[in-house]
């Protein structure tokens, strides 16, 4: 683990293939199956980590495989190996999060996938660690997806998932984003009136609580809200013609270019 951060940092190849014999090494290593902390070393990591760094070598193998034996190991019982049923659905998330974001799969079956599975993780009541990251993994596959090719039945699914999600881990920045995103894409087939109010009152929760803030990450991400909600009243004001609606329209650009105004205040502050 220790060399694969190091790859991440420097990008030194050898440090790659050092990462990728070790973990391969790791899969038939004979761990105990006695006390383990939970989500600690185990052949489970090990032959995720393994196979999703031989993914990136496209004539060796691909993330696919990872996915299918996940969904093996799941209907197994690896309890006495120290392994939940939990970590593993978790690690199904991550593959299928990195097969989406790749491009490698379909899109609309890998994110219904990913809610089915992180709707498991939700009702399990243990959000540490491993299932929080899986969520999280979700949430970056949807804001990085192109959600125009989704029709409403997978939106449903995500909106519910991310809503849930949002409400036990209000901590996570990157889930209002998506779910926002959800509920624009899904105003824009429906024209529904309650998923706008809905991903207004988000969007606002995050304009409010990042546009004061120092951090250059938090300023963009409300940079990005002020720029959703723009379009969201656009997008209304182009299916109903309500002059009122086009004067919010106005109002939100104006705060959308406000919001580009103060970070580029802050970068130039930094930079000085």
């Amino acid at each position: 683990m220790a060399q694969l951060r190091r790859h991440k940092m420097f990008h030194d190849e050898r440090d790659l293939d050092k990462s990728i014999l070790q973990f391969t090494q790791a899969i038939f290593h004979p761990f105990h199956p006695g006390p383990v902390t939970k989500y600690g070393p185990n052949q489970i990591v090990a032959f995720f980590f393994h196979h999703t760094l031989m993914s990136s070598r496209p004539v060796v193998g691909n993330i696919k495989y990872c996915i299918k034996y996940f969904y093996y190991l799941q209907d197994l019982s690896l309890e006495a190996f120290g392994v939940a049923r939990d970590e593993v659905t978790a690690w199904v998330v991550y593959a299928l999060s990195l097969q989406t974001r790749s491009g490698s799969a379909d899109m609309k079956t890998s994110l219904r996938q990913m809610a089915v599975l992180c709707r498991e993780l939700l009702t399990s009541g243990d959000l540490t660690e491993l299932p929080a990251l899986a969520i999280k993994a979700l949430a970056r596959a949807v804001v990085d997806s192109p959600l125009a090719e989704l029709d409403t039945q997978p939106l449903d699914q995500l909106i519910e998932c991310l809503r849930e999600a949002n409400a036990r881990l209000p901590d996570f920045h990157s889930l209002p984003s998506a779910l926002s995103w959800c509920l624009y894409m899904r105003f824009k087939a429906t024209k529904s009136n309650v998923d706008y109010d809905d991903a207004i009152t988000i969007l606002d929760k995050i304009i409010a609580s990042h546009s004061l803030a120092d951090d250059p990450d938090l300023l963009s991400r409300a940079q990005a809200a002020a720029n959703l909600a723009a379009m969201l009243g656009y997008r209304r004001f182009d299916f109903y013609g309500n002059p009122d609606y086009l004067e919010e329209a106005i109002f939100r650009r104006r705060a959308h270019l406000s919001t580009v105004l103060n970070i580029r205040t802050i970068i130039l502050s930094f930079k000085t």
